[in-house]
């Protein structure tokens, strides 16, 4: 019987990077937070010992570049498990927003063909296989909304949300690589303010405090390179209805501008739905 689950993206609210490893990786305090916005995956089981992928996104690859067929060729791998599936996709987070999509997706794999495969593989041993995957996949693997990440993303500490935030996604019209963008940016390499304040900021539920305690060391480089995201966060601030904050969330391209409430987030929308190439209206989760 075929298993359908919804992929959650996020925002990065805070976002400072305090090293670089030997091996390459990148260490992080972030703030992750999931969001209403989210893609559909649906699995069906075949017998053919084969995994098979269809989207509705034909800018999203359907070969072992994708990250739900690696994480479900990495689950048969590492349980000798030999069944297969078809997964179909319904994409509604852009590829290349720094929204979370392929990390979520990738998730969302291990988790349910963990159930359909019956494989039993304890939690604690996904988030190994999900970390392999990338540094995002084992949050989304986590059933938490919102939770602080530090090293490559292998610590993870849930955190409880008092209320949801209202804010506006603006994403133009081209992806930016995860890579490139740690690769590129510049980085002074410091831990920056205590951890525990910025956790009781960031999940009061006061948008003014969020706003204020927003940060993303990969926005400098991304703003100087694209300069057209820096004249997308001109035009978010200008317009009648004035955003709270505006940060690029993860490596880009996506821009959130946050609003006091609901009210403003949909009036801003309305005024500014025409200034990129795709803008939504979203919440993060409670």
């Amino acid at each position: 019987m075929e298993k359908t689950i919804l992929a959650h993206g996020k925002v990065n609210l805070y976002l400072k990077v305090t090293g670089k490893r030997s091996d390459g990786y990148h260490l992080l305090r972030s703030f992750f937070h999931k969001i209403s916005l989210c893609d559909e995956l649906t699995f069906f089981p075949t017998k053919a010992n084969k995994i098979t992928i269809k989207c509705s996104d034909p800018n999203v690859p359907l070969d072992e570049s994708n990250l739900a067929v690696k994480a479900a060729k990495a689950l048969a791998k590492i349980t000798g498990c030999n069944r297969g599936v078809l997964i179909n996709i319904v994409k509604h987070i852009p590829i290349g927003s720094g929204l979370g999509g392929g990390s979520s997706n990738a998730a969302a794999t291990l988790l349910a063909l963990n159930n359909l495969w019956k494989t039993k593989v304890r939690h604690e041993d996904l988030l190994k296989i999900a970390l392999n995957l990338g540094a995002d996949v084992p949050f989304f693997t986590s059933n938490y909304s919102a939770a602080w990440i530090e090293g490559i993303g292998e610590v993870i500490l849930p955190v409880s949300v008092n209320s949801s935030l209202n804010m506006v996604l603006f994403k133009p019209d081209f992806p930016i690589s995860s890579s490139t963008a740690f690769t590129n940016s510049k980085f002074n390499f410091v831990s920056g303010p205590n951890g525990k304040t910025l956790i009781e900021k960031l999940s009061g539920g006061d948008p003014f405090i969020v706003g204020a305690t927003m940060q993303n060391d990969l926005q400098p480089w991304a703003f100087d390179c694209y300069r057209e995201l820096a004249e997308l966060k001109t035009s978010i601030l200008r317009g009648n209805t004035k955003p709270i904050a505006v940060t690029m969330t993860g490596s880009g391209s996506t821009l959130m501008a946050l609003y006091e409430n609901s009210e403003a987030s949909n009036k801003a929308y309305k005024e500014l739905s025409n200034i990129s190439k795709f803008v939504k209206v979203v919440t993060t989760l409670a």
